[in-house]
């Protein structure tokens, strides 16, 4: 059994937990993997949980997915690319494994708690048809959730989650209280600014939570807590789904969400984070968290009329958010031309499809006469990479130049390595973010930010080789984000 969730802490977390429920060895007969981590035994793992990014790597070259006698799609409903991929791929998967001898009938579990089934059993062209796909519904055991809005919305959301956060702890009853805010920096912030305000640990103490969070801190997350200490758990959308920390009683909820998205199109299109207000179904997935070992109460930093008026009622597919290149690259790959007939749980913009196909021709990535993969393409396609940096990397391998190019591409895949300094203004701990002055230029190259770039990786690899204590002094000083 393969299990393929959204998040790799949530992989994680829920093998660990569920091998504790069976009372088997965590990493043997229960396991997981992940990008660049694996914990399962070949022989003896029964139970697997994945990445779905992971999951779908393998369907790509086994499209029979012969390991495995049930998959099961967990978070449906947070419609990343891979997931919308995986449920269109497997569906051709269970077609052909139920007239296969050899492997028998595969069956296939797509799980969430609030899924628009629209697309997957409904529409035009759906990805499995409604009388071949059971919809079971299965009551939760849910206990009564208070949901408070505020009387006006504020902009600086991170100051009013500290301060309904210093309220809560001195004025309600025991319980543990889940923030939710949009990324790292903010977690870190608002943790430090409520562990300086409240120092007696025995009754109180801010922990982070968010995706890249070393293992032995996550432990201390999910372990029961001391009824006499009141944990505060400032967490990003992690915490919104698959992860249920015990002892959770109280939900400050922010309403926002860091997004990926893209400006401009085709060629021209460029990858940015904005943070948006969530969806109605993801405020009421955060509402849920306070509910699990008792009556709770939600605390939504915004008003009824924002909620009714600017909330949609589901995410947008990610499908519909990024460019299709990768999409169109992944599937000619694995010989689907026909992209028409493709059962997409939500079909992307056909601009957008015949953009992208203008773009891998434009790379050499097609061969115009058939529309197959050439050479190049294959080799693309092998790289968990946007075609564009595939491109560069390929490319500056057969002119000598892979080292660099190497840490260019690693450098324009992370996110931002130049970060903003940030400092805590005033008595309310409103977080504030500053660009220190000229923090560019000492990278800085006349001809383009990517050399810019270039420079500051390279120039913090020789103060890597100094000592521990030197690289941290240099991330700080020059404003770069270590991680």
């Amino acid at each position: 059994i393969v299990v393929a969730q959204p998040r790799r802490i949530a992989a994680v977390a829920c093998a660990r937990r569920v091998a504790e429920e069976l009372n088997v060895t965590f990493g043997k007969e229960v396991g997981y993997q992940i990008r660049h981590q694996r914990g399962f035994d070949p022989d003896s793992t029964k139970i697997k949980f994945v990445t779905d990014g992971v999951l779908l790597r393998e369907i790509e070259h086994d499209i029979l997915a012969r390991r495995y006698s049930a998959i099961i799609l967990d978070e449906a409903h947070e419609r990343t690319l891979n997931s919308d991929l995986l449920a269109a791929l497997l569906s051709r998967s269970v077609s052909l494994r139920s007239s296969n001898e050899e492997f028998g009938p595969l069956k296939l579990v797509i799980m969430s708690a609030n899924l628009d089934i629209q697309g997957f059993i409904g529409g035009e062209n759906p990805v499995f048809q409604k009388d071949s796909c059971p919809l079971i519904q299965v009551d939760t055991r849910q206990y009564p959730v208070t949901t408070h809005f505020s009387r006006r919305t504020k902009g600086d959301y991170i100051n009013a989650a500290f301060q309904k956060a210093c309220k809560l702890h001195k004025k309600l009853p025991a319980g543990d209280v889940l923030i939710f805010v949009t990324g790292r920096l903010e977690v870190m912030q608002l943790v430090r600014k409520l562990n300086q305000i409240f120092t007696d640990r025995n009754s109180f103490e801010a922990f982070p939570l968010y995706a890249n969070l070393p293992e032995q801190r996550q432990g201390k997350i999910l372990s029961p807590s001391s009824p006499q200490k009141r944990r505060v758990i400032v967490a990003t959308n992690v915490a919104e789904t698959s992860l249920t920390i015990p002892g959770i009683r109280y939900v400050i909820d922010t309403g926002k969400v860091k997004e990926v998205t893209f400006r401009g199109s085709g060629g021209a299109s460029m990858k940015s984070y904005e943070v948006n207000w969530i969806s109605k179904a993801s405020a009421n997935q955060r509402a849920g968290r306070s509910g699990r070992i008792g009556p709770g109460h939600c605390y939504r930093l915004y008003s009824s009329a924002v909620f009714d008026n600017e909330f949609a009622d589901q995410r947008v597919p990610e499908i519909l958010r990024i460019p299709s290149d990768t999409l169109v690259l992944r599937l000619l790959a694995m010989g689907i031309r026909r992209l028409e007939h493709f059962p997409f749980p939500t079909r992307p913009d056909e601009e957008s499809l015949k953009r992208s196909m203008m773009i891998l021709k434009m790379l050499g990535v097609i061969d115009e006469s058939d529309a197959t993969l050439s050479q190049l393409g294959s080799k693309m396609a092998g790289l968990p990479l946007s075609p564009r940096l595939s491109c560069v990397l390929l490319f500056c391998s057969m002119r000598q130049c892979a080292s660099l190019a190497t840490r260019l591409v690693a450098g324009l895949c992370v996110g931002e390595i130049f970060v903003q300094s940030s400092h805590v203004d005033g008595e309310m701990g409103s977080a504030v973010q500053l660009k220190k002055p000229g923090f560019w230029k000492r990278f800085a190259h006349p001809m383009s930010e990517a050399f810019s770039l270039l420079r500051a990786i390279c120039a913090a690899e020789v103060a890597s080789v100094e000592s521990r204590d030197s690289i941290e002094r240099f991330f700080s000083e020059n404003n770069l984000n270590g991680r």
